[in-house]
């Protein structure tokens, strides 16, 4: 009887240790991922590993894509005022870099401005200093005519 209890177990726990590796925990996958192949027209993917580089007079964004999966819950914040979030869960990160142009007059979001007062120059500026930060953040872009226009950093 023992043994019948304990074989379901131990099947859970391996199942368990083998999607966590699948789950990425920051990890490049040897398979393509889900967003790679998308065409440069108009989209909006996410992205990570962000690199900014100058090429003949025009900024361009180097990146690894990666497919996130979002849901919304609702949360109550230290007032008791409900809103509503998003939650992400990371499923993959393309293993090959990608580049797009970035746009002279793209926007930025980010929850850290949500209280500060930034014109589109100061979110600008502000974007590029994060790039330049030791963490590596995850970002929704919205690409429009082959061009990245709006950028959104996830709180991840």
């Amino acid at each position: 009887m023992k043994l019948l209890f304990a074989l379901p177990v131990m099947l859970l726990f391996v199942s368990c240790k083998e999607a966590n590796n699948n789950n990425m925990n920051g990890k490049v996958l040897a398979e393509p991922c889900a967003c790679e192949g998308r065409s440069d027209s108009d989209t909006v993917f996410f992205a990570t590993k962000v690199q900014l580089q100058e090429v003949g007079g025009k900024k361009v964004i180097r990146y690894n894509c990666a497919t996130i999966a979002t849901a919304i819950a609702s949360v109550n914040d230290e007032a008791g005022m409900e809103r509503c979030e998003n939650i992400y869960e990371l499923e993959c990160v393309a293993a090959v870099k990608d580049s797009l142009v970035l746009s002279d007059s793209f926007t930025y979001f980010s929850e850290d401005m949500r209280a500060m007062d930034y014109n589109a120059t100061g979110a600008q500026n502000l974007f590029f200093e994060t790039l330049k930060g030791k963490q590596t953040p995850y970002f929704e872009f919205r690409v429009v005519n082959k061009e990245l226009k709006a950028i959104s950093k996830l709180n991840m």
